[in-house]
Parts: structure tokens; sequence; C-alpha cells
């Protein structure tokens, strides 16, 4: 799922801060969000640990609910569909490998 997780997050920075997209999770759940930031991080090791990982997250704010946010590219958190609401637009799904 790696690979899944870094194309998801490489299909997003083509989108400014603010996008509001559609997005549908794996187990179901859809959402709206508005794109908030793209940013770089660590899996928590140190830098000379032959496991230290660095890898690039997309930060959701949920529409509905300004409060909730969710990283995108992190654990578990890939999207199956998104959708750029405002273009009417598929930028990602897994099913048809947009």
């Amino acid at each position: 799922m790696s690979i899944h997780r870094e194309e998801v997050v490489s299909v997003l920075s083509r989108y400014q801060n603010g996008t509001l997209l559609k997005v549908i999770w794996d187990n179901g759940e859809k959402a709206i969000y508005e794109f908030e930031t793209m940013y770089d991080s660590t899996n928590g090791l140190e830098m000379d640990d032959p496991n230290y990982r660095e890898f690039h997250l997309a930060l959701f704010k949920e529409y509905k609910n300004p409060n909730n946010f969710i990283e995108v590219g992190s654990g578990e958190n890939i999207p199956i569909y998104i959708e750029v609401l405002d273009a009417n637009e598929v930028i990602w799904d897994i099913q048809n490998k947009c």
C-alpha cells in the first residue's frame, strides 16, 4: 500500500490549498474535505537508523466539521476515490487507476 500513499500525495500536490474534494475511503465512508496543506514528515526514527523514512503528507479539513483533520499518506489513510468538486474531475480512483 505504500506505493498508493506516494501516488495519491503526488496527485494532490498539483492542487491549491482550499480545493474542495469529495473523498471516498476504503471503508465506504464519504465526505467533503478542503485540501489544507502538504508537508514532510518522518517515521520518528533517528536519521542514522537504517529504517528511517521520510515521506510527504497531505492534510484535509472536513468541510462540515472544520475542527476535524485527517492526514493522507500516513498509515492506512488512503482514499480509494477523490473528485475535485469545482471541476467535476476525478483525480484519484484506485479501482480505475486514475
